[in-house]
């Protein structure tokens, strides 16, 4: 029982890999641009356990991505590497300190962990282009794109959900979904 849970999470997270699904978009992103798969589906199948059901086995998949890619991600902006070879003890460490956690422990130790890495954001205002990381720069550029993009579909169909309440405030303004 116990093996067939984890090959079915692994399974899983390839398929997830493959295209983007709700509630693994996380895992499709790393796909592209995160730590090498080597390390990458340890970490992700690390505080699994047998008895989590499906609904909790993918948050913790997808958490454990986002820490993955955002790790990635802040080590780029900052021109550090983040090959196996660089953060492999980092990460088997980080393994086993994720085996079996639930979904509100995991997110507050990934949480702890990304503010303990000496990377910040504050390394954007020196980010540029140059001949190594253009398909970084590509990929970063997407996922911005992309997270901006989700925001103004949520705040539309919020909008819209507000007229079609009733809300008199809201009544007779437009807004990027046209006349309220």
């Amino acid at each position: 029982m116990t093996q067939k849970y984890y090959v079915r999470a692994y399974l899983d997270i390839l398929e997830a890999q493959k295209e983007e699904k709700q509630g693994w978009e996380n895992v499709f992103y790393h796909c592209s641009w995160g730590i090498a798969d080597s390390l990458g589906f340890a970490l992700m199948l690390a505080p699994l356990k047998a008895t989590d059901s499906p609904d909790m086995t993918r948050p913790k998949i997808n958490e454990v991505a986002r820490f993955m890619e955002t790790f990635a991600v802040r080590r780029s902006i900052n021109f550090r590497k983040f090959g196996a070879s660089s953060i492999r003890y980092t990460m088997y460490s980080l393994v086993k300190e994720l085996r079996g956690k639930d979904i509100d422990t995991l997110r507050a130790l990934l949480k702890a962990k990304l503010a303990e890495m000496p990377e910040k954001w504050e390394g954007m205002s020196e980010f540029r282009l140059h001949g190594m990381n253009r398909y970084f720069v590509k990929f970063l550029l997407s996922r911005i794109t992309r997270v901006h993009r989700t925001a103004i579909r949520r705040f539309i169909q919020l909008l819209n959900i507000l007229c079609q309440s009733g809300n008199e405030t809201l009544r007779g303004r437009t807004h990027l979904g046209g006349q309220v």
